[in-house]
């Protein structure tokens, strides 16, 4: 999440003399941003799909206008996990409307997207070292390493 502060704020410390420094293009300026850490006990956490799905409503009864917004579920790295399974619970909320009085209105999706992610291990760690022998990154003694790890 550090990270993203480097790329969406509109101000940041950078460069050798360490001060401030304007952000010509941070994403703020085009995109309203809501961050929610995931999985439990991994920060500023949350939980389950169902919890994140709790928080957002929260944030759209607090905030209405963002409702009409068009909304994307993303993140990265082991996030691969837990994206696509708040988008399925996000699109099984839609699906299932039923009206019922007092019920919160399903939220808008739009889509999801995952950077980096990391949503089948087992095999994204096995075929790592055929990755970077492949983008030539490492040699043939280099890969056999890695794969004995």
């Amino acid at each position: 999440m550090i990270r993203n502060l480097f790329e969406l704020v509109t101000w940041r410390i950078e460069g050798p003399d360490l001060l401030l420094h304007q952000n010509t293009a941070p994403w703020n300026r085009v995109f309203g941003l809501l961050f929610l850490d995931s999985p439990i006990r991994s920060g500023f956490t949350i939980g389950t799909s169902d919890d994140l799905y709790a928080a957002l409503q929260g944030f759209f009864n607090l905030k209405p206008l963002f409702r009409g917004r068009p909304f994307y579920v993303a993140g990265e790295s082991y996030v691969g996990k837990y994206v696509p399974s708040l988008g399925v619970y996000m699109l099984n909320k839609l699906d299932n409307k039923t009206g019922e009085e007092g019920r919160a209105l399903p939220l808008r999706l739009d889509g999801l997207a995952i950077g980096n992610g990391l949503t089948h291990p087992i095999v994204q760690v096995q075929s790592q070292a055929s990755v970077v022998y492949a983008a030539g990154l490492f040699d043939s003694p280099e890969k056999l390493r890695l794969e004995i790890l």
